[in-house]
């Protein structure tokens, strides 16, 4: 995933790049950053260490590969099918633009791969001495979540010494879905510092 990034950047004439992304997103961002500093100006990360955290997304995928799909699918009746397997309505609006509408609806996204993946998403990759990113870098984490712990840190301080760790309230792992406004004031006001 980082090599695609790094290829995308390229072709689009967008390096060096402020890096945002959001747990796997968030892994992906720092992983790049960390061997490519050269090609990094900022990272924000939403709600990730870069660590295994013990935590992962393997129970929602499973929830979502046993959605049946009726031959005809609007966005409300969408809603109202994801709503038994995702209750949490912020988290459903996110997945809910993964659905493909209209006829022979299903999943966009390669939904049984990434969950035959989960194991190895969940993983962080052994990083040895000398990998640091020393520029700017921005840990948000929710305030409900536990994706970010305290033993996280010293390792955070290795890797991104440079970093700031800000906490999102009324917030869990999809922090920028629980609280929109503020996740993207601290966003912009990042990417502004920089």
């Amino acid at each position: 995933m980082v090599e695609d990034v790094v290829e995308t950047l390229r072709a689009n004439e967008a390096l060096p790049a402020i890096l945002v992304g959001h747990s796997m997103g968030g892994k992906v961002a720092m992983i790049l950053a960390l061997q490519y500093p050269e090609l990094v100006a900022g990272v924000l990360v939403g709600d990730m260490a870069p660590a295994r955290t013990g935590y992962g997304q393997a129970e929602l995928g499973e929830a979502m590969l046993h959605i049946h799909f009726p031959d005809q699918l609007d966005r409300q009746q969408a809603d109202q099918l994801l709503a038994k397997a995702i209750p949490n309505r912020s988290v459903r609006d996110l997945m809910l633009q993964n659905v493909r509408l209209g006829a022979e609806p299903g999943w966009q996204i390669g939904l049984r791969d990434i969950t035959s993946s989960m194991t190895n998403i969940e993983n962080w990759p052994y990083m040895p001495e000398g990998y640091v990113y020393e520029g700017p870098t921005l840990f948000l984490r929710g305030e409900h979540s536990p994706y970010i712990a305290k033993d996280h840190e010293p390792v955070m301080r290795r890797l991104f010494p440079n970093h700031r760790l800000e906490t999102i309230p009324d917030a869990g792992h999809w922090l920028h879905a629980d609280n929109p406004k503020l996740f993207s004031e601290k966003m912009l006001d990042f990417i502004n510092s920089i």
